[in-house]
Parts: structure tokens; C-alpha cells; sequence
């Protein structure tokens, strides 16, 4: 049985992974950290870094989704992982993180003669603007992308696509959330694989296998 403490104040995101994980025999959720095994975080970057910092001085491995961070709070995160296992990714969803491997395999075959486009959606109370997911997206790409659009409306989920183009042809990869519970999932499938791993700053591509 894996014990998960949840950040804070519940919020969308902890609400759908508690309920995912009472479904789970494996899981069960705290409200003690010295209880928990794991801590997940999904509560926005400042608070995020306290909860980090909780979790250092509990000794347990962290799966953060929280995103937004300043420099400062990324060295932060990147030193904490030297402690503790940690698993940080924009987005936990395994549609979206499949997505990030075909797009730097596309940027490959493609170089640098293809223009590149993304265009992301989420709902309005978002904060960061372009997403993490977006940021990652052009991590993957592995140039500059100056053509970043992101539009913040209603209660979209999340939704992403990037443009190739070239005079001859255009490739479109795109992903739609339907449900936070996607992300919900992804985050308890990287709870499971943490458990028992060293120190280090993990993301999805490693909990995938990509």
C-alpha cells in the first residue's frame, strides 16, 4: 500500500486524483505527511516550493505537476533531487507525453527547413501563459519557436497543437484533455513507479519508458 499526502488545499486536481486513488487497492491518501509515502503536488508554483521543502525534510519522493516556476524555484526543485526522488512534468497526461516524443522525432527529420507553429488552450483561470506544456513542447522542437499562441477561455481542459510546415506540405500533431482525470491518472502511474527509486529529477518520459 502506497500512502499519498496531496498539497494543501483541494483543488480540482487533488480532488480527481483522491477519487482515482480510492478506487485503487494499491493507494490510499493522508492527511499526515509523516504518515505519507509520497507527496503529489498540483498547487501552483510558489506553494509548490514549500511543499517541496516538506517533503525534503520528510524524506519521501515528490511527483510535482505544479508548473509556472521561476528560475530560482527550477534550481530549487533541481537541488532538492539530489535528496529525493522527484518526478517533475508539465503535464502528466501519457496522450500529451507520447505527443512530446513524436515531436522531436518529427523536429529531427525535418531540421531546421520546416517552420513551426503551436497553438494551446486552456481554461480561464489558468495562470502561466504560454503552459508548461506548451514551454515543453518547444523544449522537444529544440529551436526557438517565436510562434506561440495561447488562448485562455471557459473550462477547456487543455489543448495543444503544433504546426510543421514547409512550402510542399504541412504535419499536425495535437492533443485534447477531456477530463482532468487523465492527468489524475498520469500522476497516480508515476506514484507507482517512484516508489523505490534513487534520487533524481525524473519526468514522464522515464515513468513511460519513451
Amino acid at each position: 500500500m502506497t500512502k499519498i499526502i496531496l498539497s494543501g488545499k483541494l483543488g480540482k486536481m487533488e480532488q480527481a486524483i483522491a477519487r482515482l486513488a480510492k478506487n485503487d487497492s494499491d493507494l490510499e491518501i493522508v492527511d499526515d505527511i509523516k504518515d505519507a509515502d509520497i507527496f503529489v503536488d498540483f498547487s501552483g508554483a510558489d506553494p509548490s516550493i514549500n511543499n517541496l521543502r516538506n517533503a525534503l525534510n520528510a524524506k519521501i519522493p515528490v511527483v510535482m505537476g505544479s508548473t509556472g516556476h521561476s528560475e530560482n524555484q527550477l534550481e530549487e526543485i533541481k537541488s532538492a533531487s539530489a535528496k529525493v526522488p522527484i518526478i517533475f512534468a508539465p503535464n502528466m497526461s501519457v496522450g500529451v507525453n507520447v505527443m512530446f516524443d513524436l515531436i522531436k522525432r518529427a523536429s529531427v527529420s525535418f531540421g531546421n527547413e520546416y517552420k513551426v507553429a503551436i497553438e494551446e488552450t486552456h481554461h480561464a483561470q489558468k495562470k502561466d501563459k504560454p503552459s508548461g506544456t506548451a514551454k515543453k513542447m518547444v523544449e522537444m522542437v529544440g529551436r526557438p519557436v517565436p510562434d506561440v499562441t495561447s488562448f485562455r477561455e471557459g473550462k477547456v481542459v487543455g489543448e495543444h497543437e503544433i504546426t510543421f510546415s514547409s512550402p510542399y506540405e504541412v504535419l499536425k500533431i495535437s492533443h485534447s484533455a477531456l477530463s482532468r482525470d487523465v492527468l489524475a491518472a498520469g500522476a497516480l502511474k508515476a506514484v507507482k513507479w517512484i516508489v523505490g527509486k534513487k534520487p533524481g529529477l525524473y519526468d514522464m518520459k522515464d515513468v513511460l519508458g519513451l
